[in-house]
């Protein structure tokens, strides 16, 4: 039987979700529509949904071009869903989305051919949204894990972005071993990153040659969080450590950005190898994002409910979110079995777009929590925040909800 449905987050993105469900299952014998999953892509219309089998088989990374579609991966009894290569998604129109979730993406990697490494992601000409959610994302061999251009609505929702670590040194052409990669690399876009983890690649391994003991100098763990160029990129909740060097490397930059880029973080954990030499370099405009944030926000409201009714405005196909800020309290979540403990300070419950014609203030309901032991409660505090088709916007109306659990 299959396992839950996709999350909200989905549905968001895909509007109505009356579209087409297609099977994909690459294990001998199932029974499924396809095979492939670049083959289901191919035969699906605008709105139609993909779910993806777990198999202990990789699929071949696809190619999205002009369509909306969402795409789920179905785990179970501990195997996951992969993908190896160049996930592509290209050249969504606006009104278009691309969601992905519950999937592991996988670059080529290769310590000895160079051509045959790719990242795992790469994003272009998209003006619709594409949202990876709860998804892993891993560079190949010295390649970033995501690469985005021209692209103006971009989410990576719970997920893990890594840049694939250096190459290794291989006597004699080279004893060194190279730079890591950035984990998540923007060129001329609009990024939002919710309650992520953005990891720089690993210096690569030295190679020995004769006559050096103990082994010469490995790679630098130049592979930053994030690099921009002419672009804008908000980051909420999440988690940034640059690349881990081999031996005696050294650490190039956790986060970087040229004069043309915006960088907006708040609630976001920077960290570097310990011992190395690090920095943070905003070489452009930069708002201390957290500061604003901790200054607009009106005093909270209490709620004693299992939902939370939250009050946005907007442009027509914009996205809002609810996201919740915890500690190690148990919640218990629409569509999760029993409580989840929860780990991360921040995690997004749920999310819906915003109608075609708003009011000047649109009401959302979400449901939180089912009481299951009165009296009991989890301190929350809730807040909205928009990833717009533009990208991500701002914070607003924040709630505390005691929920009943």
């Amino acid at each position: 039987m299959l396992p839950l449905l996709l999350p909200i987050v989905l549905a968001a993105c895909t509007g109505s979700g009356t579209g087409k469900l297609w099977i994909v299952d690459n294990k001998p014998g199932a029974v499924a529509d396809f095979t492939d999953v670049q083959a289901a892509v191919d035969a699906a219309q605008d709105g139609d949904t993909i779910r993806v089998r777990a198999s202990p088989i990789f699929y071949a990374a696809p190619t999205i071009s002009a369509k909306s579609l969402a795409i789920g991966g179905v785990s179970g009894h501990g195997v996951t869903v992969d993908w190896l290569g160049e996930t592509r998604v290209l050249q969504l129109s606006p009104g278009q989305s691309v969601a992905l979730d519950a999937i592991r993406l996988h670059g080529h990697w290769s310590t000895t051919a160079p051509g045959s490494r790719t990242r795992a992601l790469a994003v272009s000409g998209c003006a619709g949204a594409v949202w990876l959610s709860r998804c892993g994302v891993y560079g190949g061999t010295s390649q970033e894990g995501a690469y985005v251009s021209a692209s103006h609505a971009v989410v990576f929702d719970r997920s893990l972005v890594q840049g694939g670590s250096g190459e290794s040194g291989y006597p004699p052409t080279s004893q060194y071993g190279g730079p890591g990669a950035v984990a998540l690399r923007l060129e001329g876009s609009r990024a939002s990153v919710l309650g992520s983890e953005l990891i720089g690649g690993s210096g690569g391994q030295d190679g020995y040659f004769s006559g050096y003991q103990p082994p010469c100098d490995g790679g630098s763990g130049e592979g930053g969080a994030w690099a921009l160029a002419n672009s804008e990129l908000f980051v909420l909740g999440s988690f940034a450590k640059n690349g881990q060097p081999k031996w005696f490397g050294t650490v190039a930059a956790v986060l970087f950005a040229d004069a043309t880029s915006i960088v907006r973080t708040t609630e976001v954990t920077v960290t570097t190898v310990q011992g190395c030499q690090s920095f943070v370099a905003y070489s452009g405009p930069h708002e201390d994002w957290g500061l604003a944030y901790r200054q607009l926000l009106p005093p909270p409201l209490v709620l004693e409910s299992p939902s939370a009714t939250l009050f946005a405005s907007g442009q027509p196909g914009d996205v809002v979110v609810l996201l919740a800020a915890a500690g190690t309290d148990a919640l218990a979540l629409p569509g999760v079995h029993g409580l989840l403990q929860l780990s991360a300070p921040l995690f997004v419950v749920g999310a819906k777009l915003l109608p075609a014609s708003p009011p000047a203030a649109h009401p959302f309901t979400f449901p939180i929590a089912a009481p299951t032991l009165p009296g009991q409660y989890a301190s929350l505090c809730f807040q909205a925040a928009f990833v717009a088709a533009g990208g991500a916007a701002l914070l607003s109306n924040p709630a505390l909800v005691k929920v009943p659990l």
